[in-house]
């Protein structure tokens, strides 16, 4: 099919994604052009690709598709595994690629509890396998006893200490970084250890607890240290709440009355009401518990250093009065300056309303009004809070210099240096205005423009946006009080930035990742605009947005016509377009990463971009000329079993090297069998709890060892 014949449709190959793990790396294949010959060094890449339970490993969305259409709500594809992709340019005229499943202690355990699900022997060994079973809850997945899966499908953080070799850590907004091995693509040791991160009041101790971090830590190639955040936000424990009484309401209802429907006989009777009783203990223990917490757990941010020479450092924030910050939405990225560490709550707003899925008939009636009683509204502004990195010494608290940007903001980035001013903090952005990026589409919304319903195909992707996205420049002062903003922002008529997201740039130690003295080009990618993405929902979500460009219903007519995905150069001082790419109609772009020439001059466009693109036929590799976007793709790749889903973040390392250990996590289930050990009054008997606590050890023993559940001693 010709480029004109295509439609302005959204390419379905975004809503495909393999499980399959390539360890032997294939060749990829040149679709069209040629390849550089100073292409060199390693790109990762990282996309979310379906769980454990998708058995098939060819196309795991649409196993979660197909439960979307049958369910009010539903989960995104943004919950997943995150699959890490490797692409090999040092073999000259070649490029090879491997992929493989982030492995974290959570993703083992989860694993060897769905591989033992079809066991006939599972029920007779593990009593409470249903209270142990990790389970999707829109954004997130989760064990009501074990905890929350840290999925790891978010971004990368390369890393280099003086004396080692680069490192790589992969990330995710709910979870601990982890180290992986370039060379396997193995998980290795997380930043830090459990009990740097969770509180010692934190009860019950999950042995996988929730931890509210940022996907995009920063490191500093200057001081060699590594920035994170650890936050919390009191909302945060109905979160807590929510997923725990869900997730045993479900097994009470759905799983006993499947267990015990066939048994009539009194003992069952008796152990299906027993069941019940347990499953109602529970749910108000753990009720009881985090109504406590919430009530007594103030917010809070520390931020976190960590040299890998010791135990992590940490500052808890506050503001100049003293008090704890209040993070609203998320701290989904950081920054950092030669003086300053920049925080932002940034507009990757989620909350309880994200969990509303899976509801069983008749609560599934209330689905729709629960989502828009309970939705949390991405915030048009920004607040920013600037850590002076003096004071990051001795002190337990920290007072933070408070900002705030107009136009929500995801993705940032700082300068290093501050031009002979250490007041002033200059920071560029891209404002996805009018988007809320932590929806999906679910099942029952609407055509924006059309009275009719969106294409159930598409269920599960992400949502479309209600405005342009803008580009922006600012110059913060915080020598003035309060703190003065100078803005800077592009109001372009090119219609390149409708949906931006992602960016890259060149930088002689780790493209893309450590901060440039001062930065000179910006690579970003746009999604475009789509009908099939804009809904009603969002439509009467933002048809009063304060910052609105194009006027709502405008904005829909436009969506009808289409606006390309765009791959775009970004002059920074100016915030003008220098260069850009369009991509064709039933094309979208995405994890643009730059890759500096072999020898090369190190200049700002000196290299080639790299990304992802999903055609309506299938997933290939682009490559760009760095200093020529307009012209088009210098070479496409291509292979048939190349099928990545939704691409997200991208690191490129020169070398790779086969380095690392295991981590030893020790005893992680100590403080949950404390916890079950103090039910009293309860249901369960000494031996019901010695029995769940002898379940807990044996299914993360299992998962630390490679053993399986239950035996199958069925010949094969």
């Amino acid at each position: 099919m010709s480029e004109q014949e295509v439609k302005h449709e959204v390419p379905r190959y975004i809503m495909s994604a393999s499980r399959k793990e390539i360890l032997d790396p294939y060749e990829l294949k040149i679709a069209e052009g040629g390849l550089p010959d100073d292409l060199h060094g390693h790109m990762f890449i990282v996309a979310p690709v379906g769980t454990v339970e998708d058995v098939s490993e060819d196309d795991t969305y649409r196993k979660t598709n197909k439960h979307n259409q049958d369910d009010d709500s539903g989960n995104t594809f943004m919950n997943g595994d995150g699959m890490i992709y490797r692409l090999d340019f040092d073999e000259g005229g070649k490029v090879k690629w491997k992929q493989k499943i982030a492995n974290p202690p959570d993703y083992k355990a989860d694993k060897k509890i769905a591989e033992s699900e079809e066991s006939e022997e599972i029920e007779e060994n593990f009593k409470y396998y249903e209270l142990l079973k990790f389970r999707d809850f829109g954004l997130i997945r989760f064990s009501s006893l074990l905890g929350l899966r840290n999925q790891l499908n978010t971004a990368f953080i390369p890393i280099k200490f003086d004396g080692y070799c680069e490192r790589l850590l992969v990330t995710y907004d709910a979870g601990l970084p982890y180290e992986i091995n370039t060379e396997t693509l193995e998980v290795k040791d997380c930043v830090g250890s459990l009990d740097e991160w969770t509180s010692a009041l934190s009860k019950p101790k999950h042995p996988f607890p929730t931890v509210l971090s940022t996907a995009h830590p920063i490191f500093d190639h200057y001081t060699e240290e590594m920035f994170t955040v650890h936050y919390s936000r009191s909302l945060l424990n109905l979160l807590r709440i929510f997923p725990w009484f869900l997730n045993l309401f479900i097994i009470l209802i759905r799983e006993n009355g499947i267990k015990y429907s066939s048994d009539k006989k009194i003992f069952g009777f008796f152990n299906w009401l027993l069941n019940i009783i347990q499953s109602f203990e529970l749910i108000l223990r753990v009720t009881c518990l985090n109504i406590q917490s919430f009530l007594s757990l103030d917010n809070f941010v520390y931020v976190m250093k960590w040299d890998a020479t010791g135990n992590l450092q940490k500052w808890k924030i506050v503001d100049f009065k003293g008090k704890s910050i209040k993070i609203r939405q998320s701290m989904h990225q950081i920054g950092i300056t030669e003086k300053y560490v920049v925080l932002i709550d940034t507009s990757f707003a989620v909350g309880i309303e994200q969990m509303i899925n899976n509801f069983m008939f008749p609560l599934s009636l209330f689905t729709k009004p629960l989502r828009k009683l309970l939705r949390i509204t991405p915030s048009p502004e920004n607040m920013i809070y600037i850590v002076p990195r003096e004071k990051l010494n001795g002190s337990e608290e920290v007072k933070a210099h408070q900002v705030e940007i107009h136009r929500e903001i995801s993705h940032f980035l700082v300068d290093y240096s501050h031009d002979n001013s250490d007041s002033k903090i200059t920071l560029h952005a891209a404002h996805i205005c009018a988007w809320d990026i932590a929806q999906w589409l679910r099942k029952g919304d609407e055509l924006a423009r059309e009275n009719r319903d969106i294409h159930l195909d598409l269920l599960g992707m992400q949502i479309g946006e209600m405005d342009i996205s803008l580009m922006g420049r600012h110059v913060i002062d915080i020598s003035k009080s309060p703190p003065f903003v100078e803005s800077f922002i592009n109001t372009s008529e090119e219609h390149l930035t409708w949906g931006a997201g992602l960016y890259t740039y060149n930088n002689h130690n780790f493209p893309g990742h450590t901060s440039l003295n001062k930065f000179e080009k910006i690579y970003w990618s746009s999604l475009g605009l789509w009908e099939e993405l804009t809904t009603k929902f969002m439509y009467e979500q933002y048809k009063n947005y304060k910052y609105r460009t194009i006027e709502l219903n405008t904005v829909i007519e436009l969506a009808h016509e289409g606006r390309p995905s765009c791959l775009y150069r970004l002059d920074a001082e100016s915030v003008t377009f220098e260069d850009y790419y369009k991509f064709p109609a039933g094309h979208i772009g995405s994890s643009p990463q730059f890759v500096p020439r072999k020898d090369g001059t190190g200049s700002s466009t000196d290299g080639y971009i790299v990304c992802v693109v999903f055609t309506p036929d299938r997933s290939e590799i682009w490559i760009f000329d760095a200093a020529d976007l307009k012209s088009g793709p210098l070479c496409k790749l291509w292979h048939k079993d190349l099928n990545c889903g939704l691409t997200l973040h991208t690191a490129w390392l020169q070398n790779i090297s086969d380095s690392g250990s295991s981590s030893d996590s020790g005893d992680i289930t100590h403080g949950l069998c404390d916890w079950i050990d103090s039910w009293s009054p309860s249901s369960f008997s000494y031996q019901d709890k010695a029995k769940l606590q002898e379940e807990i050890k044996k299914i993360l023993k299992a998962a630390d060892g490679n053993e399986e559940l239950v035996k199958n001693d069925q010949p094969s």
